[in-house]
């Protein structure tokens, strides 16, 4: 198998597989979407749709704009759901199909999907960490998905851990990232200010209220940093955060900067001396990998996919249970952090990602011929 991708890699690098791709192969994409330009959903497209014809199918959001074309939002009742997407699949007739994120959604939409169609699964994170151990039912559905994939993907090799107890059988998994685009300009030109920059979302897993009290802490002995904290709202966490930082009496250390785009994301991270990402559980965050690429010091939760990234004490500080302790920054050698990190920054590009799945793709196609 690995001589097979080697094969089919330099191919694809010298423009074997460029003929007129976009117009005979059809990818139907079924996914979350985002109106950021920098999400997964984005990169996923930029990656496929200079080779192929991509539909995207998504249930109903909080959508404000795309630059995507041919995305379509279908209703979020799994009954309508189901029908839309039936539709779909059997007037469009894709050659091959894309689940991400696998939930109730991807395992409708497997039902009508054609025995002869491949199908690829990308687990995220929480879709096979947490959702399986949670639900029965979630269970059944990702076991339903990954036991009639092609192939799948992620982005930790711990995922590919957690893979291999639902399925059965052998599968082609690979691991792949999501890929920093222009991955180079986040290490250029920063100046680092005493910040510490969280960009994570405010659900109850990010543990957004840990961090608060943290930087309370470290505040009293560190007074001239300042806490900066974006990432999508929470209706009922995030004024339970806000008001946190008021009884604490640090109003004027900590700015709620709300869900921002990811050109200003990497405004913060080019200028913010340490990261903090700690969930409860997740695979390799793409802010995080930003965050490595920008040379800030991280500050992530004890998760097995934070050591494929992360070096403890020389790029970055493995957080317990109790406490973030940012007053550890000190302990960090940058020097020898910046060494760490640019060699990591070289796995990680965007135009790497890229070829390692078009690769996959047309390995998928060509198999069913």
């Amino acid at each position: 198998m690995p001589v097979i991708l080697a094969i089919l890699s330099e191919l694809y690098k010298n423009g074997f597989f460029n003929c007129n791709m976009k117009e005979n192969k059809k990818v139907l994409v079924v996914a979350p979407l985002s109106p950021d330009t920098g999400s997964h959903e984005s990169k996923l497209y930029d990656m496929i749709s200079d080779e192929f014809d991509v539909k995207w199918i998504s249930p109903a959001s909080d959508l404000a704009k795309t630059q995507m074309s041919n995305v379509n939002i279908l209703s979020k009742n799994y009954f309508l759901f189901a029908f839309q997407i039936r539709k779909i699949i059997k007037q469009w007739k894709p050659d091959l199909i894309h689940f991400h994120y696998i939930d109730h959604y991807k395992s409708i939409a497997n039902f009508f999907r054609p025995v002869s169609t491949p199908m690829i699964a990308t687990v995220w994170g929480s879709d096979i960490m947490k959702g399986p151990y949670e639900s029965r039912l979630w269970k059944m559905s990702v076991a339903n998905v990954l036991n009639t994939a092609s192939a799948i993907t992620c982005d930790a090799s711990h995922s590919i851990y957690e893979i291999n107890k639902i399925i059965s059988g052998k599968k082609i998994i690979k691991k792949i990232f999501f890929g920093i685009q222009d991955s180079e300009s986040l290490s250029r030109d920063n100046c680092k200010e005493n910040i510490i920059y969280s960009s994570r979302g405010h659900l109850s897993r990010y543990n957004i209220d840990k961090i608060i009290v943290s930087f309370y802490e470290f505040q009293k002995k560190f007074p001239d940093w300042h806490l900066y904290i974006s990432g999508v709202e929470d209706p009922v966490n995030t004024p339970l955060y806000k008001e946190m930082v008021n009884s604490f009496g640090i109003i004027n250390k900590v700015k709620f900067l709300g869900f921002i785009n990811s050109v200003e994301n990497r405004n913060f991270m080019k200028k913010s001396k340490i990261f903090v990402s700690i969930p409860e559980n997740d695979a390799v965050s793409v802010s995080l990998m930003e965050a490595i690429c920008a040379n800030c010091i991280c500050f992530v939760s004890d998760l097995p996919a934070n050591y494929e990234l992360i070096v403890n004490g020389v790029n970055g500080i493995i957080v317990n249970d109790s406490s973030c302790a940012f007053q550890r920054f000190q302990e960090i050698d940058e020097h020898l952090m910046q060494k760490v990190n640019k060699k990591l920054r070289e796995q990680l590009t965007f135009e790497e990602s890229k070829e390692q799945l078009l690769t996959l793709y047309n390995q998928i196609l060509l198999s069913q011929k």
